[in-house]
């Protein structure tokens, strides 16, 4: 018998494959036993096979408690939203993260946004001079002061911001920010749907 040759004949990888007959089987097991180098061609050719298995298998669809795992990380990692009682401190990651900065040329508005549920998002916000007076009637606006000062008309009212104070900004509320300092005003921004 020529081994190289039936080695070479692709049997043995129809055989490990299972699409042999069942004497073409009898025959690849018979020759096993009874030559070595076709039994670890053999155990070559499965090792293969099953290595190639593992690298191009689909990824495992995770499980719904992983799912669940992946969603409350992704939550942590977002910033809380803005409240009447918030304050500068619970948004330092973010405010320190040196890659968050506006352009050096930046007209009069710049955002950068730093989180996104399911019906608001967030900023940090530089105003270098002013916001004209609008309104909104879609949505509910937030802004916490970080840096620079400013003075807010809401509905009418004029009232001075400076870091650490909040502006709650209602739907249906007309207002404008004049940025009172030398400096661009830096906040925390919410936008949120309602």
């Amino acid at each position: 018998m020529d081994i190289n040759a039936y080695i070479s004949s692709g049997v043995l990888e129809r055989f490990v494959l299972g699409t042999v007959s069942a004497e073409e089987a009898e025959a690849v097991q018979r020759y096993a036993k009874q030559y070595p180098q076709i039994q670890q061609e053999l155990n070559a050719i499965e090792t293969a096979l099953q290595a190639y298995g593992e690298a191009h298998a689909p990824a495992k669809a995770p499980t719904s408690k992983e799912v669940l795992q992946h969603i409350t990380q992704y939550e942590q990692s977002l910033p809380p939203e803005i409240t009447a009682q918030s304050t500068i401190g619970e948004y330092a990651t973010w405010l320190n993260d040196s890659s968050i900065q506006p352009p050096k040329d930046f007209e009069n508005l710049h955002a950068h946004p730093i989180g996104k549920r399911p019906g608001s998002s967030m900023f940090i916000l530089w105003i270098r001079h002013h916001e004209l007076e609008h309104e909104h009637h879609d949505r509910t606006e937030a802004a916490l002061v970080v840096e620079g000062t400013c003075i807010m008309t809401l509905n009418g009212v004029a009232t001075p911001y400076g870091p650490g104070d909040v502006a709650i900004i209602p739907p249906f509320s007309t207002h404008a920010i004049e940025v009172t300092s030398s400096t661009p005003m830096k906040a925390v921004f919410m936008v949120k749907a309602g």
